[in-house]
């Protein structure tokens, strides 16, 4: 009870803080031209976003843009006044103005934070409290939730099919759109680039010209009084250039907020569009001074520079978060077409089915082979989509919900309602058909067109579940554990919630079905434990690559000491290589890979590629050791194939072992010997024997009769 009391002690000297900081940011901005205040908050976040090596602030410095943006949006436009009276004092006074958005910023998000009663008295975790908490910070904080071009290509495949009717009502397509948003991107970032250029060069010029006159009374090309230019003379080389770039970066300050602006004429002829375009586009997406309610002082989890992320004076436009662009624009054609009575029910059903074909696409890419099915119907259950590979069966449900804006501010009743939709139907159609399908020789179905489909359930062993989304969820499939508080799933059902961007991602980042598949189970084992906690589904990936999403380490060490874990993450790597394949930066990246060396990826390949039942199995199993396991495979591999080379008889090896995170035990055995019939019987039989005296959870026994490449002939898998 004492601890409850010392936090809302805490709590309320908080809140008492960020009213003194608004008050003080008021006073401050007042003083200045909105547009110069906006434009160099604007100016410091857009740099930091464009630097490879930017730290986690850059986030919060998007958010501060947005927030200065609303303040001074509350009053009427004025053009400053002490940029010019007090110049001396402008970098101070804009650092300081930053300065205060991000502390307001940060002591908001603590007391949001409070808001949530993640912990019951008994001291254990409230699911739904965590979820929503999670989910709103994030939509407090992260603006981009995918790489920019993987978002313009699911906006323009979703909406470019509704053109005509975009034309009519908003006076422009979702190409027109789309090529509005990356102009203003390119321009603003090449403004920005110029005002950097300008500042080295013009201060470096006036440096040049003074030390010139110091050294030969060489007089410069500007003018200088000659009292000004005498006490120059008296100057050290390093106070001089301190002065000039410190005069120059001040004249940069004062002229950001004409320099980053930009009119609908400018934008138009630089992408070659018509005029009246760009200013329906401009109209619809902004906002003017004085629009915003006076009342407005703390930071908004949902605000209107969401919808309308451009400010506008007059005919002078200004984006202070670029990465709001984008994502208004979903907003924007998603909810026209919504409002929309004959429109809607249509692109719902759109959204759906865009959402399970390009799901499939990227699951094709990497499992390439199996069998596909979408849209399937049984008696009393339907199906998304199925898709069968070898011993393994993915069950596939697509959801294209929009999370409600509601949910996003962390209102505990309609995240119930979007888990319910999201999470539980999606989970209920997937394990309801798997049980209709799993051992049934002939399970009759039938697909969208009325087609009979009939499907052998008798081929898999393997399920996996998953929940397809649009929109990205990881403040939920991040935070349900395998025995969640909410009572959904099973050790056996739980299934992957993913965002189609992610899965692209993921798909992108897999070097075969045998990694995808090991994810997939790698992923369930890791949500066992309660302790770890991870931000992003690509954290997951980015530890997987990394480390197999293994954590035998810590958990053998420190875990029962630890009270939470939460794992760094790795958004930056993937930041630096999609940046760089978007051409936004030069330095070439390479994409993170699985950490296996090369002769273990390509056993895992030639395992891949047999064409034999269980060779997927195997592969997978392969990824599954550890590194010094792998090694000895491989050594004990070399060693009978260099036998069997030598004599043409059979050679082989068998090693077991047990997974401490699992707590199962393995047996491996691996054979090589002639392609003969009569050999391979004698394969089969003793393997089998050998399983009946020594049982495991899971044996693998390979047969490979190549004496030089790997050529397997029989792969059998027994498990228990």
């Amino acid at each position: 009870m004492e601890q409850f009391e010392k936090i809302d002690e805490i709590v309320a000297r908080i809140t008492n803080e960020i009213e003194q900081h608004i008050t003080e940011l008021h006073s401050k901005v007042r003083q200045y031209g909105p547009f110069n205040v906006i434009a160099n908050t604007a100016f410091r976040n857009q740099l930091a976003l464009l630097n490879p090596e930017a730290k986690p602030v850059a986030g919060s410095l998007s958010v501060a843009a947005e927030y200065l943006s609303l303040i001074c949006l509350k009053f009427p436009f004025t053009l400053g006044v002490r940029e010019f009276t007090r110049p001396h004092d402008v970098a101070e006074d804009l650092h300081v103005i930053n300065e205060l958005c991000l502390e307001i910023i940060q002591k908001y998000t603590m007391i949001h934070h409070h808001r949530f009663h993640v912990y019951r008295p008994d001291g254990t975790v409230s699911d739904i409290q965590h979820i929503a908490q999670a989910l709103s910070s994030e939509e407090l904080l992260v603006r981009n939730e995918t790489f920019e071009s993987h978002h313009w290509d699911l906006l323009e495949d979703l909406y470019e099919r509704y053109d005509d009717y975009f034309k009519k009502e908003l006076g422009f397509t979702i190409k027109e759109a789309i090529r509005i948003c990356i102009t203003i991107a390119d321009l603003v970032n090449k403004l920005m680039q110029e005002s950097i250029t300008q500042l080295k060069e013009s201060s470096q010029q006036m440096l040049k010209e003074i030390l010139a006159y110091k050294k030969t009374r060489k007089k410069p090309q500007q003018f200088y009084p000659q009292e000004m230019l005498d006490a120059y003379c008296t100057w050290d080389d390093r106070a001089l250039e301190l002065h000039f770039f410190e005069s120059m970066a001040t004249y940069q300050m004062v002229m950001m907020g004409d320099r980053l602006s930009f009119t609908p004429e400018l934008i138009a002829e630089e992408e070659s569009l018509e005029v009246e375009t760009v200013r329906s586009f401009f109209s619809r997406l902004s906002l003017g001074f004085g629009e915003i309610n006076a009342d407005f002082s703390e930071p908004e989890i949902m605000h209107p520079l969401k919808d309308r992320p451009l400010i506008r004076h007059e005919n002078q436009y200004m984006a202070p978060s670029l990465s709001l662009l984008d994502y208004s624009l979903d907003r924007l054609f998603a909810g026209t077409l919504i409002k929309d009575g004959k429109k809607q029910p249509r692109y719902m059903e759109t959204r759906h089915d865009y959402l399970m074909e390009k799901g499939m696409e990227h699951i094709k890419s990497v499992l390439k082979g199996g069998q596909y099915y979408t849209h399937l119907k049984y008696p009393g259950g339907e199906m998304d989509g199925l898709v069968i590979l070898g011993t393994n069966a993915f069950f596939i449900e697509a959801k294209g919900h929009r999370i409600h804006d509601r949910a996003k501010k962390g209102y505990i009743d309609r995240l119930e309602n979007h888990i319910d939709d999201l999470v539980k139907d999606s989970h209920y159609q997937a394990t309801r058909t798997q049980q209709y399908l799993a051992g049934n020789p002939a399970a009759v179905f039938e697909d969208k067109q009325g087609r009979k489909v009939t499907i052998d359930g008798t081929t898999f062993h393997n399920s996996f579940f998953i929940s397809l989304t649009i929109e990205s969820i990881s403040a939920i499939s991040c935070n349900l554990k395998v025995d969640n508080t909410l009572g959904l799933f099973t050790k056996e059902t739980f299934p992957w919630i993913v965002s189609l961007y992610d899965l692209r991602v993921i798909c992108e980042h897999m070097e075969g079905p045998a990694y995808f598949i090991q994810y997939l189970h790698r992923r369930k084992e890791f949500f066992k434990h309660k302790k770890f906690k991870v931000l992003d589904e690509l954290d997951l990936l980015g530890y997987y690559l990394n480390r197999n999403l293994r954590f035998d380490d810590i958990i053998q060490e420190r875990y029962d000491q630890l009270s939470g874990i939460l794992l760094e993450s790795m958004m930056e790597e993937y930041n630096k290589y999609y940046l760089y394949e978007e051409g936004v930066t030069k330095k070439p990246v390479q994409k993170l890979k699985h950490y296996s060396i090369q002769p273990v990826k390509t056993l895992v390949r030639a395992l891949e590629e047999s064409n034999l039942k269980f060779g997927l199995d195997a592969a997978v199993q392969l990824l599954e050791f550890g590194s010094k396991t792998k090694k000895q495979i491989l050594d004990n591999i070399a060693t009978i194939k260099k036998r069997f080379k030598r004599d043409g008889y059979n050679h082989d090896f068998r090693i077991a072992g047990d997974d401490n995170d699992s707590g199962k035990s393995w047996m491996l055995s691996y054979w090589t010997g002639p392609h003969e019939e009569g050999f391979v019987e004698h394969f089969r039989k003793h393997i089998s024997e050998t399983y009946q005296r020594e049982p495991s959870n899971s044996y693998i026994a390979i047969l490979d009769t190549g004496k030089n490449e790997y050529r397997f002939a029989e792969i059998l898998l027994f498990t228990s």
